[in-house]
C-alpha cells in the first residue's frame, strides 16, 4: 500500500502524497486503483486475501481463550482501516483534480505492488499449507523434548 501510495504521488504535479496533492491523481491510473482496492482489502481482513485468514485466525484464538475484548479490537481495527481506504480511494480516484493542476503522464511502476498484492491473494485462496505449517511448528516448539533432543542431537 505504501508502493502504491509513493506511485501515485509520483503522477502528482508536486511529488506528495498528501491529500491535497493527490486528490484526483488516481484518475490517470486505473490499474493502481484496482490493486489499491485489493490491497484495501487484504488490510482490512476481507475475503479472499491474506488478511482475512490471519484475522479468522485471531478471532478464532480470542473465541477460544473467551478474550471478547481482543474480538472487539479486532473488529473495531478491521472496520476503520475499511473505512479509510474507501475514503482514500474516492478521495484519489473519484474527484476531480483541482483547477489548474496537471497530473504527470508517467509515474512509478505498479510491476512489485502489482506481485505483493497477487501474494496477498494467493496466501488468502491457498492458505492451508502455511496454515498447517505453521500449527505444526507450534506444536513442535510447546514440547520441549523435541527441541532438547534437536539440540542436542540424541535420539528419543
Amino acid at each position: 500500500m505504501l508502493m502504491l501510495a509513493g506511485a501515485i504521488a509520483s503522477r502528482a504535479p508536486v511529488k506528495s502524497a498528501a491529500y491535497s496533492a493527490v486528490v484526483g491523481v488516481g484518475k490517470t491510473s486505473p490499474p493502481a486503483g484496482v490493486l489499491f482496492l485489493l490491497g484495501g482489502i487484504a488490510l482490512a481482513g476481507l475475503p479472499p486475501t491474506n488478511g482475512f485468514v490471519s484475522k479468522l485466525i485471531l478471532f478464532q484464538s480470542g473465541v477460544t481463550a473467551h478474550e471478547y475484548w481482543s474480538l472487539g479490537v479486532i473488529a473495531t481495527t478491521s472496520i476503520i482501516s475499511l473505512v479509510y481506504i474507501i475514503r482514500s480511494f474516492m478521495k484519489i480516484w473519484w474527484e476531480e483534480m483541482p483547477e489548474g493542476q496537471k497530473a504527470k503522464p508517467t509515474g512509478d511502476q505498479l510491476i512489485v505492488p502489482a506481485m505483493l498484492i497477487t501474494l496477498c491473494l494467493l496466501l488468502g485462496i491457498w492458505a492451508d499449507p502455511l496454515v498447517s505449517l505453521a500449527e505444526s511448528i507450534v506444536a513442535w516448539l510447546g514440547n520441549p523434548e523435541f527441541y532438547i533432543q534437536a539440540v542436542l542431537g540424541t535420539q528419543p
